[in-house]
């Protein structure tokens, strides 16, 4: 079923939406996978604090990435919309990948902190990175799911 006609303003709105999308979606990409590099897997520090980062440096790229399937959906796009559900199953994995690399790590930190008061910063950051990977994949995973079924009702 293609999308209902817009009209001129409408186009604007959802046009300046892809843009914007576009725009919060590279920088977020470009900050998460910033911290990557240089890749130094087996340092229990680099592994701790690059996945914490990551995963607070996500929200900017859902944030674009939603702006992207929406305005796919609005403006009748279905490949950007099929193209943004198929990302969001990528990032998805690689948060799921970045989650066991953060387990692997937890323990080590908590028994290396032998500060009262860094072990309590230390167990906020494990608990909120935590509720950041229980929430953020499944997100991912239900938007891919929402932007496929809405990409079979968008004009080709």
């Amino acid at each position: 079923m293609p999308p209902r006609a817009l009209t001129p303003q409408q186009q604007l709105i959802w046009r300046a939406a892809f843009a914007l999308g576009l725009v919060l979606a590279l920088v977020g990409a470009g900050d998460a996978a910033g911290q990557w590099i240089p890749l130094r897997v087996g340092t229990p520090e680099w592994e701790l604090g690059t996945v914490t980062y990551f995963f607070d440096t996500v929200p900017l790229l859902l944030i674009g990435v939603t702006l992207l399937v929406g305005s796919g959906v609005a403006l009748g796009r279905r490949w950007q919309v099929r193209t943004m559900a198929i990302l969001c199953i990528l990032l998805a994995v690689l948060m799921w990948l970045a989650a066991v690399l953060f387990g692997t790590v937890v323990p080590l930190a908590l028994r290396g902190m032998r500060d009262p008061v860094g072990l309590t910063m230390l167990k906020k950051s494990l608990v909120k990175t935590g509720v950041q990977v229980a929430l953020y994949p499944f997100a991912l995973l239900w938007l891919a799911a929402a932007s496929w079924r809405a990409s079979r009702r968008t004009a080709a």
